[in-house]
């Protein structure tokens, strides 16, 4: 099994134990609060991801071993913990694992319905923002 699969199944595996959308709050915002946190250095305008109800940063970087690393930090605890889960899969992978697989595990998960519209629209906004971020680190 591969790292990003691993990753994956961790989350789903917090994720599946949760059968409330009370409890799946509370381990989305105790996965955030495990993020590690971000440098300030990078909580400028450009890493804001504009499309999130709350302000979000977003940073990306290339290490020499071409894998992608992203770091992201909120006020809001929900979505912090929502990007700690897309940083915590799409960290330390090659470029064409995080454009070609998108997370749907989350709408196989049934996550989605427990959120806002605001925060479906939030962990798009995320995703979309990490492969912005992939594309433009591998020019």
């Amino acid at each position: 099994m591969d790292s990003h699969s691993k990753k994956k199944d961790y989350v789903i595996q917090g994720l599946s134990a949760c059968f409330s959308a009370e409890k799946r709050y509370k381990w989305i915002i105790h996965f955030g609060q495990i993020l590690p946190p971000m440098n300030s250095a990078y909580k400028v305008p450009k890493n804001l991801v504009k499309e999130c109800q709350s302000d979000l940063y977003l940073h990306g970087h290339k290490s020499h071993d071409e894998l992608l690393h992203f770091e992201a930090d909120s006020s809001s605890l929900i979505s912090k913990g929502l990007a700690a889960i897309l940083v915590t899969i799409y960290s330390g992978e090659y470029p064409e694992i995080i454009l070609r697989h998108p997370p749907t595990f989350l709408s196989d998960l049934n996550l989605l319905p427990t959120l806002s519209i605001a925060r479906i629209q939030g962990v798009h906004a995320i995703y979309k923002n990490i492969q912005k971020k992939t594309l433009q680190l591998l020019i």
